[in-house]
């Protein structure tokens, strides 16, 4: 079987700088949080000669008392990027409605909406629903030269899905304990279901 690219070290530098100006109360989050990271390929040490970069940033508003909206945005970009750093859409971080890193390039793009809304709690614990829209573009606009030989002619793709889901917090916990999230692809026409235990959604 052909190697789909070429083997080498993987060498890099990376900075990023992080602004988190979120609160968080037993499932409800408010603020405003954004992150940038930039990644490059150390000369000489590197075989693949590569550079990466990405912007994200999250806001999220309570309403009615225990309602949250968040919208969150990112762009990802990288420059000659071997295949084990390509760009990927699909699964539970990103596009709820298809399978997981289904979509891969050099270039995404991520839009979500997610509304959620309080079922119940019990003494520890708090039960939330939630409805989300997620939209995701992938493709491949700086390509390694050659030596790639793994799904060389991917088109670029725009995807959307929307859902519904369930979150279990524990009161002293920031993060959800459990998630549930039944997704929905539009252009896919077919249901994913996604299950996580320890979600460590940043």
């Amino acid at each position: 079987v052909t190697a789909p690219e070429k083997d080498g070290w993987d060498v890099t530098t990376q900075a990023r700088l992080t602004l988190d100006h979120r609160v968080h109360n037993f499932g409800i989050t408010s603020g405003a949080y954004a992150q940038g990271e930039l990644e490059q390929s150390v000369p000489g040490l590197d075989s693949y000669g590569y550079a990466y970069a990405m912007l994200r940033a999250y806001y999220s508003w309570i309403l009615f008392c225990g309602h949250e909206l968040e919208v969150r945005g990112a762009l990802s970009a990288g420059y000659h990027l071997p295949m084990h750093e390509e760009l990927a859409l699909g699964g539970v971080g990103d596009l709820r409605g298809y399978p997981p890193d289904q979509f891969r390039g050099d270039v995404n793009t991520l839009l979500r909406a997610e509304y959620s809304v309080p079922i119940a709690t019990w003494s520890i614990f708090a039960f939330r629903g939630l409805t989300f829209f997620d939209s995701g573009y992938s493709g491949f606009h700086f390509r390694r030269p050659t030596d790639r030989d793994y799904l060389p002619s991917q088109p670029s793709v725009v995807r959307d899905d929307v859902g519904i889901g369930l979150r279990v917090y524990i009161k002293a916990v920031v993060l959800p304990l459990l998630g549930l999230d039944l997704g929905y692809g539009i252009e896919g026409h077919s249901p994913e279901v996604y299950f996580e235990l320890g979600l460590t959604d940043f």
